[in-house]
């Protein structure tokens, strides 16, 4: 998961990849460390800081916008001494050092949903003050050439987009096509400095598709669980043998893909990706980071746009409209995948 292997006794809902991978292939180990212990505790169980009332924190270094009905913020970060706290009210706060995140739930009702924001922002804001770029989107490593099987040397893509744009739809039509997840949700991407250039590193098997996708791509959305209870997302686990491929470890980023929504037309010989400016790709990647704003506390917004500004320059980032018929997506993304490495080879020249 994101190069590093999760040390825990916390029992989790989401589906994981266990420290051998999948099929055998052993995850490679990232440029964070080798391993981040995870700790959770409950609200009547000792403070994460002993001594440390809560009235005591400093001024928090980033904070929702949204505002709860008990007139909290839906969640503040503060930097401690040698630690970042990362608190979302009424559910669990999370204490992130460099090798261990330590959670207390403050409810223990709460425990999916805790489980949720240390998968998505806690970790995204851990990866972050490491030096990561962590996105919100899915990313494949597609069938390459004549291979029966994707191969990591091939690169990969990324899919960002707005909620409802596509991204899981996407990678599903990938995956229908013989591609492998890399991950869903949450995909980190580092050596936009380095000379062999960015990598994305895989999060973890699962993706959360909407029930239309999951039954065009899948099966019945019945027979999987529900992202959280009220949500129509399922979970899906991508295991060898019952669904999709997963890729352990990570693969060169080749492009990242803006997806502009869908229009209600097939696949057809008009192209279906456009350039965009560095400027627009800076600011797209932006918007499409993982929790900006909280991420925004995780280290200086100056060596974040510079980071930014190095990818756009080393990685095509290109604008895509597919088609809304999900019947018509998996011919759509032969051609998407076509067009975009097409653009990424000449880039690459």
């Amino acid at each position: 998961m994101h190069g590093l292997e999760l040390v825990t006794e916390v029992p989790f809902v989401t589906q994981l990849q266990d420290a051998e991978g999948i099929a055998g292939e052993r995850p490679v180990v990232g440029p964070f460390g080798g391993a981040i212990e995870y700790f959770l505790s409950i609200a009547v169980d000792a403070p994460l800081e002993p001594g440390a009332p809560r009235s005591a924190l400093p001024p928090p270094s980033s904070v929702s916008a949204h505002i709860l009905p008990s007139g909290e913020p839906h969640w503040a970060a503060h930097r401690l001494v040698e630690q970042d706290l990362v608190r979302f009210s009424q559910i669990a706060e999370f204490e992130l050092s460099d090798g261990a995140i330590r959670g207390r739930l403050l409810a223990d009702d709460h425990r999916t949903l805790a489980e949720l924001r240390l998968l998505g922002p806690v970790m995204a804001f851990w990866l972050e003050r490491r030096g990561g770029l962590v996105f919100h989107g899915s990313a494949v490593v597609p069938l390459a050439g004549e291979h029966a099987e994707p191969r990591a040397e091939a690169g990969c893509l990324l899919f960002l987009g707005e909620k409802g744009a596509g991204k899981s739809s996407t990678a599903a039509a990938f995956l229908a096509n013989g591609g492998a997840l890399l991950g869903d949700d949450i995909v980190t991407v580092t050596g936009v400095a380095v000379a062999d250039g960015p990598v994305a590193w895989s999060s973890y098997p699962e993706m959360r598709m909407e029930p239309l996708t999951v039954r065009r791509f899948v099966g019945d959305p019945s027979s999987f669980d529900r992202v959280l209870s009220g949500l129509p997302k399922r979970r899906i686990p991508v295991l060898a043998g019952r669904y999709g491929r997963f890729h352990p470890g990570c693969a060169s980023l080749r492009a990242v893909v803006v997806l502009a929504g869908t229009d209600g037309r097939a696949a057809r010989s008009a192209s279906l990706v456009e350039p965009i400016s560095q400027a627009e790709a800076v600011i797209e990647l932006v918007r499409h980071s993982y929790t900006p704003r909280l991420c925004a506390g995780a280290h200086s917004a100056a060596n974040r746009f510079a980071a930014l500004a190095r990818l756009v320059r080393r990685v095509p980032v290109l604008r895509a409209t597919l088609p809304r018929d999900l019947d018509a997506l998996p011919r759509s993304v032969e051609q998407l995948q076509a067009e975009v490495l097409a653009v990424a080879g000449t880039a690459a020249r």
